[in-house]
């Protein structure tokens, strides 16, 4: 049996007990963030600190670098006034640069296609030659009345021993005639001749010469 002071001190000790206990969980619930208050980001690190807003959290990348948004700046804006005349004139310079050198290999393919078709008529006449015995009096005799160089002029033919055709005896600088047999040429680029090959606008005419053993540009043989 318990004596009365034993019991008295069981139950004294008991409410200090039961009384510290609710010190503790009122402590507790005070420094203990609410649910509600709770961070949620994973990037927030402090307990008990703000918490971002998802529209920040969600907008927020740290993969963006500071140019790809000052680019992205730049694009919302436009472009002024200075900057597009600078891109027009590298443009016009690229353009000043690049043409010409276009333009003259296009010239040199054409030297080169009409080259190719006087060689072709060559071996037309001298097929017309074997089979007659004597040179056509014009290129309409070979099935080519009316071919075309690449600059869209006629093609010129003379033959000598009759000096029929729709051209001129060419002659070298000292005034010599290119050819014995017959006259086979194109009037070139600027579409002009004249019978000495040194004339100016002679130079750019694709020639045949020596008899067939050269056929290019006047102003190369």
């Amino acid at each position: 049996m318990w004596a009365p002071q034993e019991i008295s001190v069981v139950q004294h000790a008991k409410s200090s007990a039961s009384t510290t206990l609710r010190i503790m969980k009122l402590a507790w619930s005070i420094g203990e963030p609410s649910r509600a208050d709770a961070p949620r980001d994973a990037s927030t690190r402090c307990i008990g600190a703000p918490p971002l807003s998802r529209k920040v959290t969600a907008n927020f990348d740290p993969l963006v670098s500071p140019l790809r948004m000052q680019v992205h700046g730049r694009r919302e804006r436009g472009f002024t006034l200075v900057e597009l005349l600078i891109a027009m004139s590298i443009i016009v310079t690229l353009a000043t640069m690049a043409i010409p050198s276009m333009l003259a290999a296009i010239n040199f393919a054409k030297v080169g296609k009409a080259t190719g078709d006087i060689r072709t008529l060559e071996t037309e006449i001298f097929e017309y030659q074997i089979s007659f015995g004597q040179l056509p009096d014009d290129l309409s005799q070979i099935g080519r009345p009316n071919m075309l160089d690449p600059w869209g002029t006629p093609y010129q033919y003379l033959n000598h021993a009759t000096m029929r055709g729709n051209g001129a005896a060419r002659k070298d600088r000292f005034l010599v005639p290119l050819n014995s047999d017959y006259d086979l040429y194109s009037d070139g680029q600027d579409g002009q001749s004249s019978a000495p090959i040194t004339a100016s606008k002679s130079q750019d005419d694709i020639i045949r010469a020596s008899d067939g053993a050269y056929v290019g540009l006047a102003s190369q043989f």
